[in-house]
């Protein structure tokens, strides 16, 4: 490019027989605005095309950042759904609650046990409802949850506990012999070892007074804390891992 004026300037002064008009210096001037001219649409052709380009990928980002900011709203929604779908979970694990029904039977409020018992069942079965559709919703967009099999195997623990219960309010509301209930069909079925091994201990041809109903319900409930403990540990992890993975959407493909 800087030889171009010195090769031209040797070119006009190359004698010829044709005829021309004008002399060399007007040639000159002609050919280096002309030339002149082409370079400098060619360079302003170059920097629209680089910018048009630039422009394009800035207006990628843009759209992109505009789609993960919408993402990463219904994302921080659903997270607020399930924090609060946990919370009402893990409180259905407090022992307060197992401990009030024994204190219903203790002072002989039978009308408030078994509606206990009931909203105790219809709670888990609710939240749990709720739970599994919320991780249903984000499952959709090809998240995988992993705690689930966690928090159902911990339900089936709580409602055995439940039902272990249930099975206890009946026998001193209903005055049934320990012997009548071993024999019950639903009770095999349905109570668990821990509570069948606890009968059998006890003679089986009495009806059980309070103190021994005492007894073997708090025996019962004994493992909920450490299952309430795993239950919250769990859910505090879940949680976390969905708020780091929330967080991480706004800088994808950016």
């Amino acid at each position: 490019m800087l030889l171009f004026p010195i090769a031209l300037n040797y070119i006009l002064l190359i004698p010829t027989n044709a005829p021309i008009l004008g002399d060399s210096n007007g040639w000159l001037a002609f050919w280096g605005c002309y030339l002149g001219a082409i370079i400098s649409s060619a360079i302003a052709f170059t920097i629209l095309f680089i910018q048009r380009k630039d422009n394009h990928q800035e207006n990628r980002n843009n759209r992109q950042l505009e789609l993960n900011i919408l993402a990463y709203q219904q994302q921080c929604q659903w997270l607020a759904e399930l924090r609060k779908a946990m919370a009402d979970y893990i409180n259905l694990y407090n022992e307060n609650e197992l401990k009030e029904i024994i204190n219903y039977i203790k002072f002989g409020n039978i009308d408030m046990v078994f509606p206990k018992i009931k909203k105790l069942y219809d709670d888990l079965t609710k939240i749990d409802s709720m739970i599994a559709m919320i991780m249903a919703e984000n499952a959709q967009r090809g998240n995988k949850h992993t705690y689930k099999g966690s928090f159902s195997e911990n339900q089936i623990k709580l409602s055995v506990i439940i039902s272990d219960l249930q099975f206890l309010a009946m026998m001193f509301c209903y005055k049934v012999p320990v012997l009548n209930t071993l024999a019950d069909a639903e009770f095999q079925q349905r109570a668990s070892d821990n509570l069948k091994r606890l009968l059998q201990q006890q003679n089986k041809n009495v009806i059980l007074d309070y103190n021994q109903i005492f007894v073997i319900a708090n025996s019962i409930i004994q493992p909920l804390p450490a299952i309430f403990e795993e239950v919250r540990n769990t859910a505090f992890i879940y949680i976390q891992e969905e708020k780091t993975r929330i967080d991480l959407i706004l800088e994808e493909n950016i």
